[in-house]
């Protein structure tokens, strides 16, 4: 399946909607983002709504099998999968999820926010909380 994000004006997904593989190739047997979009159109009939193409494979620029392991970078497709409430970001041609805290700053290899300071390191499953009052990880209870 093929999974195409629904943006409003400003680049925000409205929605993710799946598309048969089959719908989006061409003549030639090749998939094409286009062919999806004009399916798109046609279907719901909406002139405010913009279509991309998301990959839910892709993560931080990078590309991951079914298995969790890396793949081919080849693959990695506008940065991250599209998340609903999320942007489409037309000069990166990335979608970027919602900022977590005001204090995170994107990262703008992966397009994924990160917290001023680290992540603890983990250890003994041990889980950290962001805590924006402070502006530290706070350990889970």
């Amino acid at each position: 399946m093929a999974t195409f994000a629904k943006l409003n004006s400003e680049g925000i997904v409205l929605d993710i909607i799946k598309v048969n593989n089959n719908i989006i190739t061409d003549e030639n047997g090749i998939e094409q983002e286009s062919v999806g979009i004009q399916f798109l159109n046609n279907t719901f009939k909406d002139s405010n709504i913009i279509w991309k193409k998301t990959s839910i494979n892709t993560h931080g620029g990078k590309y991951y099998n079914q298995d969790g392991t890396e793949g081919d970078l080849s693959k990695a497709f506008r940065k991250n999968y599209a998340i609903i409430g999320g942007i489409y970001d037309y000069s990166r041609d990335a979608f970027i999820a919602i900022k977590p805290f005001d204090s995170w700053l994107l990262n703008e290899t992966t397009c994924l926010w990160e917290a001023p300071i680290p992540y603890p390191n983990p250890s003994n499953g041990i889980l950290y909380s962001w805590n924006e009052d402070t502006k530290t990880w706070i350990l889970n209870n």
